[in-house]
């Protein structure tokens, strides 16, 4: 896609911020772009944006642009980025330009793009290699499901879940891990995801030294909201960011006590 990207003319037309944050997000998704919502520090830092308002410009200019749609963050969630493509849609061939070759066709000297359409039945076009692509895509994609939606079916049941999933595809979002836990936990307003929950989702996915390095820099949760010390390596992070949105890092300079430090500090100053 990035060759349509730069024949389209877009990235000619975008700021150096949004060039810069624009592979950033991409950073976070799979093969199959799948919505990412990296929280506004981890954008920060990874873009060198020394202030706020650079991103908020750059991740409008970005909408503008049409290649992303944000779904804004509450306050206690991050903001959620849907990639889109529409640039990339084939054109028609009597308008001109020119257009990437989809895998596995060739060139031959009159300039028509030829391959071998499956169980070798012929040739086929450009229309039914790339319908062909984007079928074995989605199978996979089905396929390497999120370990998180485990966690959900045994939490509120196979069926709960099937309905949240269809009530993401009746309102035209993404059946996304985070989409699944706003409907689902919604139905439930008194069920926060809990910190043993979210040690079990990571469970079995990490290696122990990670697990050990986030138990060992988790502080509290209060309100829902996940307490980290911002010294958690980055990539860690990134992973906790994905797979629970509701997160805070706490600077060093900023130490959280939690209730057996404070009542022991408070009894040492009385």
């Amino acid at each position: 896609f990035v060759s349509a990207l730069i024949d389209s003319g877009i990235w000619a037309d975008l700021s150096p911020a949004a060039r810069a944050l624009y592979p950033v997000l991409l950073r976070f998704s799979d093969r199959d772009f799948k919505p990412v919502y990296p929280g506004s520090q981890v954008l920060l830092k990874l873009t060198g944006f020394k202030q706020k308002s650079t991103l908020r410009k750059a991740r409008k200019e970005l909408e503008e642009k049409g290649l992303v749609v944000q779904a804004r963050g509450t306050g206690r969630t991050n903001t959620c980025y849907h990639f889109r493509f529409d640039f990339a849609r084939p054109q028609n061939p009597h308008e001109g330009g020119e257009r990437a070759h989809p895998r596995g066709a060739t060139e031959e000297r009159s300039g028509v793009l030829t391959g071998d359409a499956p169980g070798g039945a012929g040739r086929a076009g450009y229309n039914q290699i790339h319908v062909s692509i984007h079928n074995n895509v989605q199978k996979e994609s089905d396929e390497s499901e999120d370990p998180g939606l485990e966690f959900l079916r045994q939490r509120f049941g196979v069926d709960a879940v099937k309905r949240a999933g269809a009530e993401c595809r009746l309102a035209g979002l993404p059946r996304s891990l985070e989409n699944l836990e706003k409907i689902l936990y919604r139905d439930r307003p008194g069920e926060q995801l809990s910190w043993s929950d979210l040690q079990y989702k990571l469970r079995g996915s990490i290696s122990q030294s990670s697990m050990d390095i986030i138990g060992h820099a988790f502080l509290e949760e209060r309100n829902g909201l996940f307490m980290f010390q911002d010294s958690l390596p980055d990539h860690l992070k990134i992973l906790l960011e994905r797979i629970c949105p509701r997160l805070f890092f706490v600077p060093e300079s900023e130490p959280v006590l939690s209730r057996n430090d404070f009542w022991r500090d408070s009894g040492a100053s009385t």
